[in-house]
């Protein structure tokens, strides 16, 4: 609901508690990159409870992964697709189905999907934290889920010309780290404008995640 006392409607507090979530399911998603299956905590809990509740199990990773795969997606219907110049760095429908695309990604390759190296890693009930079954489902799921951010038409490959109008490709890989997301659609998500423009080229942050395969 609004704060009047605080300026805010409707909309916007429901924008910022999206926002939230977003923040949310991102760092659950780089956590599983870094360090693979973790508690999932997706409910409030009380930091006074017992060690018996504060100490969960390891959630299995396809659980993890299905469960960010849905808040994502979720997220991606009532998150803005694009915001104005002065917003720029807010999560975003497309962020969303970028970051999902990437964790799809990395759940079907072979790091990830039927690992026998992984095979003794489990809780201390037995449970296995990764699945020893080989399943090539997952490839289709994860490029399902890049064409669902290669077709948003906000999004494309920054290019630079040459005189003759073909594409410059050496300046245009360079320059692509050099713009601001305001002139460059290849940019998903990325620090704010004002950030941008106050820090050295070098020092900037941002996740280009769009059609090019970049590191």
């Amino acid at each position: 609901k609004e704060i009047p006392n605080q300026r805010q409607t409707a909309e916007l507090v429901e924008r910022y508690k999206n926002e939230v979530r977003f923040l949310m399911a991102y760092y659950y998603s780089r956590m599983l990159e870094v360090y693979g299956p973790f508690p999932l905590v997706t409910s409030l809990v009380d930091v006074t409870e017992s060690g018996d509740v504060l100490q969960q199990p390891h959630t299995p990773y396809d659980e993890i992964v299905d469960y960010l795969d849905n808040e994502f997606m979720e997220l991606s219907k009532v998150l803005p697709s694009s915001y104005d110049d002065v917003n720029v760095g807010r999560p975003t429908s497309g962020a969303c189905l970028a970051l999902r695309a990437r964790m799809l990604m990395f759940a079907a390759s072979p790091l990830f999907n039927g690992n026998e190296d992984f095979r003794d890693v489990v809780n201390k009930d037995g449970t296995p934290l990764f699945s020893q079954s080989k399943d090539n489902s997952k490839w289709e799921r994860a490029a399902k889920a890049a064409k669902l951010v290669i077709d948003m038409p906000e999004y494309d490959l920054y290019k630079e010309y040459l005189d003759d109008g073909s594409i410059d490709a050496l300046m245009s890989c360079i320059n692509l780290f050099l713009t601001t997301p305001t002139n460059n659609k290849e940019i998903v998500l990325s620090e704010d404008s004002f950030i941008l423009r106050n820090k050295k080229i070098g020092d900037t942050i941002s996740l280009n995640v769009g059609k090019r395969v970049t590191g």
